[in-house]
């Protein structure tokens, strides 16, 4: 037999590819080569186990799992950042006191890649304890060689041939791809048996703090400190994941690189997590690490019916929980072209052109707002701006993009081109201006306890679906995202402060207590006026 595509790699990439093809491409014969078998441990084999909006949609409406994400796993009450002084007694605050306007998961990866198993299986053929050795193509059909754990060898024959094995990255070790490794950050991870519970270790009586009574252990909590950050994920079946992510310029791996170091390490970073940790004598359930974890390959989709999904294109940083994302753009524009490619269409002008440059400013867009900005996490300032900001953009751009269903277009993604480009120049900008010396000394300082409610962020968050989803609402919607954009970047690099700007007027007669997040209008008030000149 001849399968149609052949993906190497079971996990979350490479299941997910395959419940996509099923559902948009029936006809085509799939299967799965798999060096493991299932069931997965339920075990700490990922960094980060949390969702954000993109890979949340993917998800829930692209691969139809609304129903399983919201019975199995977490509903998350969006990304939460504290800035905890060590002792943990002055610790500021910034997140939402309401879950965000679209749904979000904290998923258990084994879990997940357990029941997606069994969604595929009646679809899919698998190939467990099979081990990807070589292959060669002949006659436009790749000959893929296979070891069984037996001993035994096979040749599975595909048309296609779509690598999802992460880290161990198959096409890329006998291609020859050529790889960055842009970032110096490192993370070790574990799993604790039982609910860590945020409201039981950072609490305040501040008159100021606007989150009391807020679920906040729903969210993914970043604790922050000059050169890293430790995430606390809450996870099914009352888990919760703690990972330490750290730049090997300010903190010295050995430092972390076991469980013991690491526990003495909290003790000293974050004693009132440590504390929670020893007193309530969490059980440990596993510890892993991974040193320098960041790389992008060059390739990613080629005429010759091959691609590179995941792990096995890219790994970029876990701090605003984009795994799932790369997976869902990169299997979405793999997707598109196997079936163009099927139709009888011309996938170079119209799929893997397109699609490869779109990756490539994607890719550049993720690593500009990584590059060297760990080490100013003791600054509660920048940490406000940057997080925002970098929000504000992700929102604006891929989420539009892919939330309105616009990625399989490759005319629709060639008319955003300059759009994009433009919005990706003012990022650059503010993330070279907010690491520099002139913000720096600013001078500027943050509220203790900030509310994204009524902000600017959770605006460009609800309007990221456009009720009509025709080609031009979405492009008018882009257009005055680009416009928003670089007028706070401009502000910003003019030393505006940004609280000023943060929260947007709106009517004075709309009660935002009881009126529905859709009644707000913001886009045209004083600050951000129509936009009368062209963008893009």
């Amino acid at each position: 037999m001849i399968y149609d595509v052949a993906i190497i790699g079971a996990g979350l990439a490479g299941l997910t590819l395959a419940r996509q093809l099923s559902l948009e491409i029936p006809s085509a014969s799939v299967c799965l080569i798999h060096d493991k078998t299932f069931p997965n441990p339920l075990a700490a084999h990922k960094v980060g186990e949390s969702t954000v909006e993109l890979g949340a949609f993917y998800l829930r409406d692209t691969l139809g799992l609304n129903d399983y994400m919201h019975e199995t796993h977490l509903s998350k009450m969006g990304l939460r950042f504290l800035q905890t002084c060590s002792d943990g007694e002055n610790y500021k605050e910034l997140g939402i006191y309401h879950f965000p306007y679209h749904d979000a998961f904290q998923i258990d990866r084994g879990l997940l890649e357990n029941d997606l198993y069994n969604f595929v299986k009646p679809t899919t053929d698998i190939f467990e304890q099979h081990r990807f050795m070589d292959f060669d193509r002949i006659d436009e059909v790749y000959h893929i060689r296979t070891l069984h754990t037996d001993g035994t060898e096979r040749v599975i024959k595909a048309r296609w041939l779509v690598d999802a094995s992460g880290r161990k990255r198959c096409l890329a070790k006998k291609l020859g791809f050529k790889t960055a490794f842009p970032l110096t950050h490192s993370a070790v991870w574990f799993r604790v048996d039982g609910v860590v519970d945020l409201n039981d270790i950072y609490v305040s009586d501040d008159p100021d703090n606007v989150f009391k009574g807020a679920q906040r252990s729903n969210s993914t909590v970043h604790l922050m400190g000059k050169g890293r950050w430790v995430w606390l994920i809450p996870l099914a079946g009352n888990k919760t994941s703690i990972g330490i992510v750290f730049d090997e310029t300010v903190i010295d791996a050995g430092e972390l690189l076991s469980q013991e170091k690491a526990f003495a390490w909290l003790k000293e970073h974050e004693n009132k997590l440590y504390n929670e940790l020893v007193s309530k004598k969490y059980p440990v359930l596993d510890f892993k690490y991974f040193r320098k974890y960041s790389y992008i390959s060059d390739e990613f989709l080629s005429l010759d019916k091959w691609a590179v999904v995941g792990e096995a294109k890219a790994f970029v940083d876990p701090l605003y929980s984009n795994g799932t994302d790369f997976i869902a753009m990169e299997n979405t524009m793999v997707c598109n072209t196997i079936a163009a490619e099927m139709g009888g269409y011309n996938i170079y002008d119209s799929y893997v052109n397109g699609y490869n440059e779109l990756m490539g400013y994607v890719l550049k867009g993720f690593f500009v707002t990584h590059e060297d900005s760990y080490k100013y996490f003791d600054d509660w300032y920048y940490i406000y701006v940057k997080t925002n900001i970098d929000a504000i953009f992700y929102f604006s751009t891929v989420c539009v993009i892919f939330m309105n269903k616009k990625m399989e277009s490759y005319d629709f993604l060639m008319e955003t081109r300059s759009i994009i480009l433009k919005m990706l120049e003012d990022h650059d900008r503010v993330m070279n201006y907010i690491k520099s010396e002139a913000f720096q000394r600013h001078g500027k300082v943050a509220k203790r306890f900030i509310s994204i409610e009524g902000s600017i962020e959770a605006y460009v968050n609800r309007d990221i679906v456009c009720k009509e989803r025709d080609d031009e609402a979405v492009l008018e919607l882009l257009r005055d995202n680009a416009y928003i954009y670089k007028k706070l970047v401009d502000y910003i690099i003019n030393e505006g402060d940004f609280e000023f700007i943060f929260y947007p007027p709106v009517e004075e007669a709309l009660d935002l207590e009881s009126a529905p997040l859709e009644a707000v209008d913001w886009r045209y008030g004083d600050f951000f006026p129509p936009r009368v000149e062209a963008v893009g």
